[in-house]
């Protein structure tokens, strides 16, 4: 097998796998975690990792690698963050403009002044439950009308959450 078929063979399998995972993340009825680890090898390379983990319906444990790529120096927080937002622009697992838009119309039809957007908890800022949770209460109704409106907004908190 030469070269340039060995490397089509890859490249096929790659995305064969690829739209694999991209139908099992779509299945997935559970709340997944992210995990990233960086590293650098011996010879001053450096390299990320994102892996996701999920349950799936008969509750095992599910791992898949989003990502793994040489990242360049320096290795702070935003080049990181960079390459994490764009892992998951790639996955379709952040918010698009169309749903930040279509998310706006809805609190605009309501009449719910949006002036902040939406956060998620970071576990290592102690104040960031408090802040993602106020926010979201700002937005229960709009969060309640979107989920009835978007079939794939499934994670709305249940009446005894709020």
């Amino acid at each position: 097998m030469g070269r340039n078929t060995l490397k089509i063979e890859i490249f096929n399998l790659f995305n064969m796998e690829r739209d694999k995972t991209f139908k099992l993340l779509e299945s997935i009825e559970s709340k997944v975690a992210l995990t990233m680890d960086v590293w650098t090898s011996r010879t001053q390379v450096g390299y990320m990792v994102v892996t996701i983990h999920f349950n799936d319906k008969l509750w095992v444990l599910l791992s898949r690698i989003m990502r793994f790529i040489h990242v360049l120096s320096p290795h702070d927080a935003t080049s990181l963050g960079d390459q994490l937002m764009t892992c998951l622009r790639d996955w379709n697992m952040i918010a698009s403009s169309k749903r930040i838009e279509a998310f706006e119309c809805v609190a605009n039809q309501l009449k719910i002044n949006y002036s902040k957007k939406l956060v998620l908890e970071c576990l290592t800022r102690w104040n960031s439950t408090y802040f993602m949770l106020s926010i979201a209460l700002m937005y229960k109704d709009v969060l309640v009308c979107t989920e009835q409106r978007e079939p794939q907004y499934r994670y709305l908190p249940y009446e005894s959450d709020w």
